[in-house]
């Protein structure tokens, strides 16, 4: 197709279909941008009636919390964390004898056998009495005991050392926790 018209209509033409295209991108970029800021807005309320929405549960669950059932409720629970956190100190500080009477066997040798044992808490006192079928056996005993950081002040009597065999023996021994 052949464009017979004039240069200077060509070029009118030409700008006139520029200018349509400019103003249709700046109606459609004003378009683009009010969709933008009503967007915005949109959210903006929907985020301000959400934040209203959180400050008032928030209100409410707070004054819940301070009615009078609920205080009485906290200080109950405070009461008891309080009984809880004493019983609690109250096992902590007592010795487990069970893991004692443990240790005192693993050091006893095998034909040695104990006949009573005593725990004096205050004093942390242990009494033992046993029998040892020989004075070597004792003597390994109370070496062994001896060897274990859990006791000190370990006193055999002189009386156990008296017989060589059949011996009826008595053993104090202090806890040292």
């Amino acid at each position: 197709m052949t464009n017979l018209l004039p240069l200077k209509e060509k070029k009118e033409l030409l700008t006139r279909k520029t200018q349509k295209i400019i103003i249709i991108f700046i109606f459609l970029f004003s378009l683009f941008l009010l969709s933008l800021i009503l967007s915005l807005l949109a959210i903006k309320f929907y985020v301000a009636s959400e934040n209203f929405l959180q400050k008032t549960l928030f209100e409410t669950a707070k004054q819940e919390l301070e009615s009078p059932k609920n205080q009485a409720l906290r200080e109950e629970i405070v009461s008891l964390n309080q009984d809880v956190s004493q019983i609690l100190s109250f096992y902590q500080e007592r010795i487990n004898l069970t893991n004692v009477l443990e240790k005192i066997t693993k050091a006893m040798p095998p034909n040695i056998s104990l006949g009573s044992f005593s725990y004096e808490e205050r004093t942390l006192l242990i009494k033992l009495t046993g029998f040892a079928p020989t004075r070597e056996e004792l003597a390994l005993f109370r070496e062994n005991l001896k060897k274990r950081e859990e006791f000190s002040n370990i006193s055999f009597p002189p009386q156990n050392w008296v017989k060589a065999t059949d011996i009826n023996f008595f053993v104090s021994l202090e806890l040292s926790f």
